[in-house]
This record gives C-alpha cells, sequence and structure tokens, in this order.
C-alpha cells in the first residue's frame, strides 16, 4: 500500500457505501464495447478473439479520461480508415498495435504494461502503471520491488481498486491434469475490474469483484448494470497442485469454462501531473 501514497493526494475519492458487506464500491462507467469490437474481424484468428487485452485497456482508458477527468488523455488516428478518427474501433486497433498483441497468441503483459505508459506519457503525463503480482518487474521510484512483485493478495486488489485506480486483472487458463494432479496454462485473459464487496469475516479467501468481461455481451442492461459480480476465492488446500504464482480463482458469468481461472496479476494505472 505504500506504493500509493505519493499519488493518492491528487484525487479525491467518494467513499464506499457499505450495505450488507463491509466494504462496497462499484464505480463502473457504463460502457459495452461487444459490439464494436466484434466488428473488427480482421483481428480475430482462426482460435478466435485475442482482443481482450487491448478492449480492456481502451475501456479503462475511457473511464479514466471521461470519469475521472483526465480529459488531456489522447486521441488516437483514424485507425480503420472510415473517415473518423478516435472511435472505440480506432482505439481497440491502436492499442492492439502498440500492445505488439497478436492475432494468435494475444498480449504478453509486459507489452501491456509497456503501451499503457506509453500512451499516458505521449499524452503529457506522467503515469503511474504497474503490474502488481508474481509478473511484475518494476516498481515505482523508492519502492522496494517485492511491494509489486509477490503472489496477488485480497489487500492487493482492494487497495487499487479501492482508490478508483484504472485496474485490470490477468487470469490464466488452465487444464487439469488428473495424472499428475497438476494444472496446465493454455491461454490467458484480461478484463476490467470496477469495484467490489468485501466482509472482513472474509479475510485474504475471498472477493466479490464487480468487472467487465471483453467476452460478454451487455447491450440491453442499463448503464448501471453493464458489469458482472464474480467469485475471488482462494484455491483449496486440497492436494492439488496449483501453480505456485497463483492464490486465486475466479468463478461467475463469463468464466463457466472447462478450463479453471486462476488470477495471476492486476495492472493499475493513473496518470499523474506533469
Amino acid at each position: 500500500m505504500n506504493s500509493l501514497v505519493h499519488v493518492i493526494f491528487l484525487l479525491v475519492f467518494a467513499s464506499a457505501t457499505a450495505f450488507a458487506f463491509d466494504e462496497s464500491i462499484n464505480f463502473q462507467p457504463g460502457l459495452n464495447l461487444f459490439n464494436e469490437a466484434s466488428q473488427l474481424t480482421d483481428l480475430i484468428g482462426p482460435r478466435g478473439s485475442e482482443l481482450c487485452a487491448p478492449i480492456s485497456i481502451t475501456h479503462g482508458m475511457t473511464y479514466l479520461k471521461y470519469s475521472v477527468g483526465f480529459s488531456s488523455l489522447a486521441t488516437v488516428p483514424d485507425m480503420d480508415h472510415d473517415g473518423v478518427a478516435d472511435t472505440y474501433r480506432d482505439k481497440i486497433r491502436y492499442f492492439f498495435a502498440t500492445c505488439k498483441s497478436d492475432i494468435n497468441n494475444g498480449t504478453h503483459y509486459h507489452e501491456a504494461e509497456a503501451c499503457m505508459r506509453q500512451y499516458i506519457e505521449q499524452s503529457g503525463y506522467k503515469s503511474y502503471v504497474y503490474i502488481v503480482g508474481p509478473h511484475a518487474i518494476d516498481a515505482p521510484p523508492g519502492v522496494a520491488l517485492p511491494t509489486m512483485q509477490h503472489t496477488l493478495t485480497v489487500q492487493d486488489v482492494r487497495t487499487y481498486v479501492g482508490h478508483r485506480l484504472m485496474v485490470l486483472m490477468g487470469v490464466g487458463w488452465y487444464n487439469y491434469n488428473a495424472t499428475t494432479n497438476t494444472y496446465t496454462r493454455i491461454g490467458g485473459h484480461y478484463f476490467n475490474v470496477y469495484g467490489y464487496d468485501y466482509n472482513n469475516a472474509w479475510g485474504e479467501q475471498q472477493l466479490t469483484l464487480k468487472v467487465v468481461n471483453s467476452l460478454v455481451n451487455y447491450s440491453g442492461r442499463d448503464a448501471g448494470s453493464m458489469f458482472d459480480s464474480v467469485q475471488m476465492t482462494a484455491v483449496p488446500h486440497d492436494g492439488t497442485m496449483y501453480p505456485t504464482e497463483t492464490a486465486f480463482a475466479i468463478t461467475g458469468d463469463g468464466f463457466n469454462f472447462q478450463q479453471k481461472s486462476l488470477v495471476e496479476d492486476i495492472f493499475v494505472a493513473l496518470p499523474l501531473a506533469p
């Protein structure tokens, strides 16, 4: 948490209102990009869409620009050559290019971090953009790397989401091998986290996340309902050999697959005054 001290004063955040929970936060901006992204057929590979990172970054930067007020975040050029610049399709294409996304293999975690940082800095801001989790490779000035580089915790998510930063979560899709009693990573996914519900009694065992998932079409919902509540739950101590870098699984709408969705990292972003 100490790594955020030098940026928290830059924003005045409304306090969370608790209902049935000790903490309850939801600031999703009511934005559905599913239909926009589905038109980008030239960016979809033979195994399906690998656009989750560009879509999630577009969603998060739009939130920062219009909901938080970082109005100087840059417009992007007319990437699809339809005569109109800075559309959502342009933004998804822009981040697909700058994040070095691949139609077959998606977006590497460190490329996602780098392209978000680049976009914020090219917009004239200083950037607070970091990975928090086992794949972190850098930390804010004066902050020890282990503050960022560790197996993700409930407290990490509560800290960054609770202070209304742009937060993406990266999960791995894992297949279970009954012979070896282990999980093998076969892919991954990014999505936006805009809130959570938490009870103190849950400790480090669970958290209900309020997420916007590029796999879900929110058309037909009112703006206040364009998200899903999913469960982030500690993996059980049942003798199964889970990957050492994961401690939580995600279940719920948009994550009901044969593969297990195991939490790996979060990506946090905030423009700072130059």
